[in-house]
């Protein structure tokens, strides 16, 4: 838990180019983009404490579903083309 809290701070606190808005809906992206529902519960209530509207984390979530979709659909895309063949 140690490290944890160092890197949180190093990546809240310390680099400054990514507003802290951004990185809490980073952080919900890809905690739910690789399926971690502790994680991502957790860090929606992280954002939504340092003033993130429920509105925005949704349309986080929706982008990162959109993204994930693209992603299986453009995995897949050669298997399927090989079906087409057959």
């Amino acid at each position: 838990i140690p490290k944890q809290a160092q890197e949180r701070k190093l990546v809240m606190e310390d680099l400054k180019l990514i507003p802290p808005k951004y990185k809490h809906l980073i952080m919900i992206a890809a905690s739910a983009a690789v399926g971690c529902h502790l994680c991502t519960e957790t860090f929606i209530k992280l954002a939504h404490r340092a003033g993130v509207t429920k509105e925005e984390i949704a349309e986080a979530i929706l982008a990162t579903r959109f993204a994930v979709a693209s992603t299986t659909f453009a995995t897949a895309i050669e298997g399927m083309e090989y079906l087409v063949k057959k």
